[in-house]
């Protein structure tokens, strides 16, 4: 099943600008949220939210600029970003999430071009779930 997704997901990228509100919500009823989610169940989930929260237009392209998975560690002298997933035998929580990047069209431009910001949005790695979007930075 997921080799399907990921081919509608490459067909419907391919014409980046011109993937459709229901393109995406057809294609994201196939995604399988109760074993986990891979990187291109994360894109789908992406796309949906900007549609959903009427940021289509905001972004440049629906082909992320990165996408990242990250397993975090929160200490006591602050988060520590893990390498790979912990093994079974490491006894702390560890956060599991996504954060797919898109270039954004207004907002801090450099030199009037470029726009040095994306667009982030973060996905819990085990649900699915949305945790945040907006403007991306170095301290996220």
């Amino acid at each position: 099943m997921k080799y399907f997704i990921f081919l509608l997901l490459i067909f419907t990228t391919g014409c980046a600008n011109r993937i459709s509100y229901q393109d995406i919500h057809q294609a994201y009823k196939y995604v399988d949220l109760t074993d986990g989610i891979d990187r291109n169940e994360v894109i789908l989930i992406a796309h949906k939210e900007i549609l959903n929260r009427g940021l289509g237009d905001r972004v440049y392209s629906f082909k992320p600029i990165k996408v990242e998975h990250q397993y975090i560690w929160d200490t006591a002298t602050g988060p520590v970003y893990l390498e790979g997933p912990p093994s079974d035998n490491f006894q702390f929580d560890v956060q599991d999430k996504w954060v797919v990047l898109f270039k954004d069209r207004e907002n801090t431009y450099f030199a009037g071009v470029y726009p040095v910001i994306p667009i982030a949005i973060e996905i819990d790695g085990k649900t699915g779930e949305v945790l945040h979007i907006g403007l991306h930075t170095d301290e996220e």
